[in-house]
């Protein structure tokens, strides 16, 4: 069966690759759904001094490991990609929008290959949504792979406890949390 790709973005992929490891390259669900983080993030990373120290096991092995397994694009692909990005980021700096041009890139994959988005970016879900790129929260993740039956609520629970432990959560987060699972998100 086909796979269902999902490309994620650099702050989803920090939010969940610890915690719902391995999280690329595995299919779950009756779509085959698998996800896909884009070859720029290795470079964000290492350019980030600050992620770099935050996020001090994307080094480990089984990490690299995982990501070791990229979005396969051929030439043609690649030159379309290449094209809607300059498009979009001509767009982003007219409007003087607050996507990055990693971002920009992600999103412009996405939309020229037919690809769902993870992103927990508002800026970046607004231009999802104008390109008409499907897109879905860290949260809406979860809950897609709880309804799959791929992960646990104790593991959405525990995934969730450390976003507020790390005073790290999403923007609109209580009010996403509360719709998609029914219930108050679990404190530290």
């Amino acid at each position: 069966m086909a796979q269902t790709k999902i490309l994620i973005d650099t702050s989803s992929y920090f939010r969940l690759a610890q915690n719902l490891h391995p999280l690329l390259a595995t299919a779950f669900g009756r779509a085959n759904y698998t996800l896909y983080a884009h070859e720029a993030l290795v470079r964000e990373f290492e350019r980030q001094p600050r992620l770099q120290n935050k996020f001090h096991w994307f080094g480990e092995s089984r990490y690299v490991e995982n990501r070791s397994r990229p979005l396969q694009l051929g030439r043609k692909e690649k030159a379309a990609v290449e094209h809607a990005f300059e498009f979009i980021w001509a767009h982003v700096q007219g409007e003087g929008l607050g996507p990055s041009p990693v971002d920009t890139r992600i999103l412009a994959t996405a939309s020229e290959l037919g690809l769902r988005l993870v992103t927990d970016d508002q800026d970046l879900l607004s231009l999802a949504n104008m390109y008409g790129v499907h897109a879905l929260t860290s949260l809406e993740l979860m809950k897609l792979m709880l309804d799959e039956n791929h992960i646990t609520m104790n593991l959405v629970r525990r995934v969730v406890a450390q976003w507020v432990f790390d005073r790290d959560t999403p923007a609109n987060f209580l009010r996403e949390y509360q719709r998609l699972f029914g219930e108050q998100p679990p404190r530290e």
